[in-house]
């Protein structure tokens, strides 16, 4: 039986990473078929509140559990790739928080919790 969500467990500092990818494929540089590379510019909005709320309400804890469907797990993961191409390593870890190396590991996470 296929999954219909999964639940990551994820770190508050993963969580703000997430956030920043997609704010950046939102806002950050243009991108010709953002609907087809991304997804909708509407789910992709939606993501990054529910990602918002988790780490709003995360507080201190180490480990948050969120639950992702499979369009969201996508788009995550389109968005983290979309900011690993689109910047070199200095100006990434600038606006994403984390080296490329620890993105492409969450990339990774992200498709092995869907498997």
């Amino acid at each position: 039986m296929k999954k219909s969500t999964i639940d990551l467990s994820i770190n508050r500092e993963e969580i703000g990473e997430l956030g920043n990818a997609l704010n950046e494929v939102l806002n950050g540089f243009a991108m010709r078929d953002f609907d087809r590379h991304i997804g909708s510019r509407a789910d992709v909005e939606r993501l990054m509140h529910h990602v918002g709320d988790a780490y709003r309400t995360s507080g201190e804890n180490q480990h948050v559990l969120i639950q992702l469907d499979a369009a969201q797990v996508q788009i995550l993961g389109n968005a983290l790739r979309a900011v690993l191409e689109e910047f070199d390593g200095g100006e990434f870890e600038t606006r994403m928080g984390c080296s490329k190396l620890h993105a492409r590991d969450l990339v990774a996470r992200l498709e092995r919790a869907w498997a």
